[in-house]
């Protein structure tokens, strides 16, 4: 059986196919990505642009004609946070119905972190209790967990471009800036620093996205040379510390030359970085552990069980 898993996150939408052998486990045939920016211009007023709605029409229109190349025979699609706070998501979700023949399900918070945390378990040994954190352009997730349960979840609409927009206001982004987000977040966040203390994890996993930008202007910083397709990497905190002081000095074109930058991520990259600056004074761990495993991970398996 081959299966299609459809992630339409607020920056990126992502399609990944695999089939399932006879023993049950699962072969990844592709993984695709469109940069769709579908909160662009209107995530703070919880409204989807036209331009950002045609976009995301035509990367379903992709997605589509790969999933019929494919012979996919189970398709599962989910939109997070731009499409669950928007007012007119329902709309674009009616016309991916449509146009696709694609049913997209809007989730909330608390399925998101769950079907992130199912995507990292089932791809890492997640051997003592973690906190989990997946930055999205829209929301942010965050478990507390190891590989046998969750001890505690939340998502938060503090999403890196959300953030962009009230905080990166002129860039290089100012000091005063950094210092008024690191405020917000202490006070937004107040309930992930209570569930850390309680429950002491050891260590920090980043799920894709935003942590694996940063791994990779690391390895670029460092000569290390990034092997793609890693289940997972381990970013040092003082490599971190090394790439995100440059990052706050840094202008977007300067930010877009860095070795190891994907030009769509230039921007929202500084607001994910300081959320991880924030995570990292409370853990206090010596390194991230990095996974590309994230939410479509999650979503596969999840067809699986069905």
């Amino acid at each position: 059986m081959r299966l299609a898993a459809i992630d339409l996150g607020t920056n990126q939408f992502h399609l990944l196919i695999a089939e399932q052998n006879p023993d049950g486990k699962l072969n990844i045939l592709l993984k695709e990505d469109r940069f769709v920016r579908i909160g662009e211009g209107g995530i703070n007023e919880s409204l989807i642009m036209p331009e950002a709605m045609e976009r995301a029409i035509s990367a379903m229109r992709d997605f589509k004609t790969l999933i019929e190349q494919y012979h996919c025979q189970k398709v599962g699609a989910v939109a997070t946070s731009a499409v669950r706070n928007a007012k007119n998501g329902t709309t674009l979700i009616n016309r991916i119905a449509e146009l696709t023949g694609i049913h997209v399900e809007i989730i909330d918070g608390e399925k998101e972190a769950v079907l992130i945390y199912e995507g990292i378990r089932h791809t890492i040994n997640i051997a003592q209790i973690s906190l989990v954190a997946d930055i999205g352009g829209g929301s942010v997730e965050f478990i507390i967990c190891d590989a046998a349960k969750i001890y505690w979840k939340a998502s938060f609409e503090i999403g890196a471009q959300r953030l962009f927009y009230s905080f990166h206001t002129i860039d290089p982004i100012p000091a005063e800036n950094v210092v008024a987000l690191n405020h917000y977040l202490s006070h937004i966040l107040q309930p992930l620093s209570d569930a850390v203390a309680h429950y002491k994890p050891a260590n920090i996993i980043g799920s894709s996205g935003s942590f694996s930008t940063l791994y990779k202007l690391y390895a670029g910083m460092e000569g290390i040379v990034y092997e793609k397709g890693l289940p997972q990497y381990e970013l040092p905190v003082e490599g971190y510390y090394k790439v995100h002081k440059q990052l706050l000095l840094k202008n977007r074109n300067e930010r877009a030359e860095m070795p190891g930058m994907r030009p769509e991520r230039k921007d929202m990259i500084v607001t994910a970085s300081c959320i991880i600056y924030f995570l990292i004074r409370l853990l206090n761990p010596e390194k991230i552990t990095v996974v590309s495993a994230s939410l479509r991970e999650g979503l596969l398996a999840s067809l699986i069980d069905k």
